[in-house]
C-alpha cells in the first residue's frame, strides 16, 4: 500500500471519529495496524533475503580494524644489508 492511500485511509479515520462512529473509527486503526505490520514483515524478509546473497561476498573480508592496522602502520627504515 503506497503512502497515498495510507494517507486516505488517515482522513477516513479523522472523519469517522468527527462524526462520531467510534466503532468505524477502531476498525479503521486495525486495518492501518495490519497494513503498517504487512509492510514491515516484507522490509524483514527484503532484508534477509538480501544478507543470504551478500553474506558469501562479505564473508573473509577484513575487518576495519586490520584495514587500519595494514595501511596505517609506521614503517621501519630498512638497515643496510652488508
Amino acid at each position: 500500500m503506497n503512502e497515498q492511500r495510507l494517507d486516505d485511509l488517515e482522513q477516513l479515520i479523522g472523519k469517522a471519529r468527527e462524526r462520531g462512529d467510534e466503532y468505524f473509527a477502531v476498525l479503521l486503526e486495525g486495518l492501518r495496524m495490519y497494513v503498517s505490520l504487512g509492510r514491515e514483515i516484507d522490509l524483514l524478509e527484503a532484508m534477509r533475503d538480501f544478507e543470504r546473497e551478500v553474506r558469501p561476498a562479505v564473508e573473509g573480508t577484513p575487518s576495519a580494524a586490520e584495514l587500519h592496522r595494514l595501511y596505517n602502520r609506521t614503517e621501519k627504515p630498512s638497515s643496510p644489508q652488508v
